[in-house]
């Protein structure tokens, strides 16, 4: 195929372009993304849209006619791994099993490299420096190298990298327990109050995409992100909505701590304590609400409910 070029998402609205790993513009002539919304070929579909992408190679890259543009409207590691592929697809075809494993942590926090868990850190640290620039341009250059980039970069990936291992050796060891319930998709994490779980940690520990967290005083609930997008291996639960669980909490509340929880359709919407983030609720009494909440699933939000 004739390599795409990258172009930012607002240049593209006028211009035939191929959208990675986000929604589609008003000129889009192909999307290949997981995410809600988007039209795509079946067979192209995946759990990541880096899948996608390296899908459509395999059959041809014949489906953007004479687009010369690849966008997105937001960074991370699934969607310039996407991008890069396009670009460079010799490149990307090179490293094809880590580079999806670097958009796999990026999105879904579980890995199968640990060298591709660092790598995401390095993306993501990259992007960080760019400040209000383009984090595409910035990032695209050095993907040819990603892997080889390590270990001159150490500074920027390794103190997460300790802090992951360390959750690691907690789960190890029994001092972070991880509990399911699997007619719920809930994962239940008990931690110490000094240690909060690195969520890589967590979610290579466990496929629930329903995450319960009980660490001293600091209690919550968070849908894992593989719930929000059209994820193609498994159909997770609809999400139930927390809102109504948030205003009962805040009533359970001996000393007066609120509850908030996010709009059910954010990407990974969660259910804490304001403020510090720390409950005057007992423990057990927070995960029985909460299991008797998700059980009733009185409102619920599933993104194949707007497949186009």
């Amino acid at each position: 195929m004739r390599s795409l070029v990258y172009a930012p998402y607002a240049e593209t609205i006028d211009v035939p372009n191929v959208v990675v790993d986000g929604s589609a513009n008003r000129s889009t002539v192909l999307a290949l993304s997981h995410w809600p919304g988007t039209s795509c070929p079946d067979e192209l579909r995946a759990d990541l849209s880096a899948e996608m992408a390296f899908r459509y190679l395999d059959r041809g890259a014949d489906l953007h006619g004479d687009a010369r543009f690849v966008t997105n409207n937001h960074f991370d590691e699934d969607g310039v791994v996407s991008m890069f592929t396009l670009i460079d697809p010799d490149a990307a075809l090179a490293q094809r099993d880590f580079l999806i494993d670097v958009a796999r942590v990026g999105d879904f926090g579980r890995f199968h490299d640990r060298d591709a868990a660092r790598a995401s850190m390095l993306i993501s640290a990259w992007a960080n420096q760019t400040g209000s620039r383009d984090a595409y341009r910035a990032v695209l250059p050095l993907m040819p190298r990603l892997r080889d980039a390590l270990e001159e970069h150490r500074d920027l990936w390794g103190p997460e990298d300790e802090r992951l291992r360390k959750s690691e050796d907690a789960i190890a060891t029994g001092r972070i327990t991880i509990a399911e319930v699997p007619e719920l998709d809930l994962a239940i994490v008990t931690a110490p109050h000094d240690l909060e779980p690195h969520e890589m940690a967590v979610h290579n520990a466990t496929t629930r995409l329903r995450v319960l967290t009980r660490r001293g005083r600091h209690l919550g609930l968070r849908y894992r992100y593989e719930s929000w997008i059209l994820l193609q291996s498994h159909r997770p639960l609809p999400r139930v909505d927390l809102a109504g669980l948030a205003v009962r909490l805040t009533a359970l509340e001996p000393n007066g701590v609120a509850w908030s929880a996010d709009p059910i359709d954010d990407l990974t919407p969660q259910l804490t304590p304001t403020g510090d983030g720390a409950s005057d609720l007992d423990a057990d009494t927070f995960e029985a609400e909460v299991t008797g909440w998700l059980l009733a699933a009185d409102e619920t939000w599933s993104p194949y409910a707007s497949e186009p």
